[in-house]
C-alpha cells in the first residue's frame, strides 16, 4: 500500500481503495482468520505475514493520507474515529458510497449523515454489475432520497461534484458554469414537480423516470443516427 500510493504521488494520480466494506474483511485484516483468508489459501495465494495481526481500517487510512487524492470505496464499518480521520483530511480523501451495493448485501444502515457532520467528502458510487442492476448514478441518487434523511441539494452534489472533486476533476466535470465542457444529461418533469409545493429536484430524486437524454461536448449522444 506505502509503494502503491508513493508512485500514484509521483504520477499525479488518484489511489482507490475498498475498505470496511464487509465483517469478513475486518476479520482478515485484524486476526489472519475468516472467509477471505480460506478463499486465498484455496487459491494459493495465502501469505500469513502479508497483514500485521491487529490491523485495523485506520492503519490503511493512515497511509492514504499522503495520496494526492484518495477515494475510500464502501467504508460500510468504518467506526467514528476512521470517519473523523478521513474528514480532516477532506481536501485530499472522499468516501465513496454505493447505496444499492450495501443495499444489495444487506448491510446495517449506512452513516451517511453522520460522515456528513464530520465534514466528511461523501460521493456516490456504483460499484459493479455483481451487485447492481444497471450502474445508473440517478437510481443511487434515489436510492439515497428514500432511505437518509439528506436534502435533495446534498445528494444532488454527492452524485456529481463531490465525485468530480474526489478525482481532482473539478475544473473539468461536475458541474455546469461558463467554460465547462456541455456534459449534462436532462430527465423528465415529473407532474408533481409543477404544483403542491413540490421542488423539482425533490420530485426528480422521488421520481422513477429514467434519462431522456445525454450530452458529451454538446453532442446528443442519444439522437438517432
Amino acid at each position: 500500500m506505502r509503494e502503491l500510493v508513493s508512485i500514484a504521488v509521483e504520477r499525479g494520480a488518484p489511489v482507490a481503495l475498498h475498505l470496511a466494506e464487509s465483517e469478513a474483511e475486518l476479520e482478515l485484516i485484524s486476526a489472519g482468520s475468516g472467509p477471505f483468508q480460506k478463499l486465498l489459501e484455496e487459491r494459493g495465494m495465502w501469505d500469513p505475514w502479508a497483514i500485521p495481526r491487529g490491523a485495523t481500517p485506520m492503519d490503511y487510512l493512515r497511509i492514504l493520507t499522503k495520496a494526492t487524492k484518495a477515494l475510500v470505496v464502501h467504508g460500510n464499518y468504518l467506526d467514528d474515529a476512521s470517519l473523523a480521520m478521513i474528514g480532516r483530511h477532506s481536501g485530499a480523501m472522499a468516501l465513496v458510497y454505493c447505496p444499492r451495493t450495501h443495499a444489495y448485501f444487506g448491510h446495517p444502515s449506512y452513516p451517511l449523515a453522520k460522515a456528513m457532520s464530520m465534514g466528511v467528502r461523501v460521493c456516490l458510487g456504483t460499484d459493479g454489475l455483481g451487485s447492481n442492476p444497471d450502474l445508473s448514478l440517478l437510481s443511487e441518487m434515489r436510492h439515497v432520497a428514500r432511505h437518509h434523511a439528506v436534502g435533495p441539494e446534498a445528494i444532488l452534489r454527492m452524485g456529481t461534484l463531490s465525485g468530480a472533486e474526489a478525482l481532482g476533476l473539478e475544473q473539468v466535470a461536475g458541474c455546469l458554469r461558463i467554460g465547462m465542457p456541455a456534459d449534462l444529461i436532462s430527465v423528465p418533469l415529473p407532474p408533481k414537480a409543477s404544483g403542491g409545493g413540490v421542488g423539482i429536484l425533490e420530485a426528480v430524486l422521488a421520481d422513477d423516470q429514467p434519462v431522456a437524454g445525454v450530452w458529451i461536448s454538446g453532442v446528443d449522444i442519444m439522437a438517432d443516427g
